[in-house]
């Protein structure tokens, strides 16, 4: 930080800033409201006895670390119904850990040494759409290019592994094509199409959003869900977007134009004009 601030001082320009945190990008958004409806309900894990009230809420709960990225220390708890106590399953060494715990004291205990210190939040579980029992979300990809404007450069699905809580590629799941889970679920083309307005509007809208609140920034990897019944749902928004799924969907050009788009934004953060890329 205290480098960035230093170069920063000397008139060096950032292609993005600091990561910030899952919670903060949550309270950004939740006060935005056009897009407060696509949030789940979120909570800081301030006490424990939390699980016990989203979990009777909802039947379920996500806890996430606040600081965190592809997909580690993400747990599930649900309800151990029809007995007393909760069931777990998280994701380590891309093995899936499951286990019951007959009470929330018991469930302190068993996720103490995944959740050590950290700050966590807990999240309502989304029903989100499979492929082949793969749970599935979208990752797009939003860009400035040499005009300093938000732009998409490409989408596609994340499949989980087998049995995965979490759709991330690292923790060995697959990438396709958008179309190809929307035709899957939703035979209706009204309605894929309508999906996908919502995701490039959420996409757009949350990444000029949160670089007013938290500096300006150049691309960001912004994660949504789609429900069964068609709704879309913000996820998370990342500074650091891997690219690997445009491989996985056999989309080379995405991938080869998101490599260049931060090439071309650094040249617009220099002065250039870049008019002969203008079309």
């Amino acid at each position: 930080m205290q480098i960035r601030k230093r170069f920063s001082a000397l008139g060096v320009k950032f292609l993005n800033p600091v990561m910030v945190g899952k919670w903060n990008t949550y309270q950004i958004l939740k006060n935005h409201p056009p897009l407060a409806g696509y949030l789940p309900d979120t909570k800081l894990l301030t006490a424990f006895d939390l699980i016990e009230t989203m979990t009777k809420k909802y039947q379920a709960a996500y806890l996430k670390p606040v600081i965190g990225s592809k997909g580690q220390k993400i747990i599930r708890v649900s309800l151990n119904k029809p007995r007393p106590g909760y069931q777990y399953q998280y994701q380590t060494n891309k093995k899936s850990i499951r286990g019951t715990a007959e009470n929330l004291s018991k469930l302190r205990r068993s996720l103490r040494g995944v959740m050590g210190k950290r700050a966590f939040l807990i999240q309502e579980p989304i029903n989100l759409l499979t492929l082949n029992g793969h749970i599935a979300d979208v990752r797009v990809i939003v860009q400035k290019n040499h005009t300093g404007r938000w732009l998409i450069t490409g989408m596609g699905c994340r499949m989980g592994a087998k049995g995965s809580i979490t759709s991330n590629i690292s923790a060995g799941g697959q990438g396709y094509k958008l179309s190809t889970v929307l035709e899957r679920h939703f035979p209706k083309k009204e309605q894929q199409a309508q999906i996908e307005q919502d995701i490039r509007f959420i996409a757009l809208e949350s990444a000029q959003v949160l670089e007013k609140s938290i500096g300006t920034a150049g691309e960001m990897g912004i994660d949504l869900g789609i429900d069964i019944h068609g709704k879309v749902w913000f996820i998370e928004a990342n500074l650091r977007p891997a690219r690997s799924l445009f491989r996985l969907i056999e989309e080379p050009d995405m991938r080869q134009q998101s490599i260049i788009n931060p090439l071309l934004y650094s040249r617009y953060l220099a002065g250039f004009t870049g008019k002969e890329y203008d079309k």
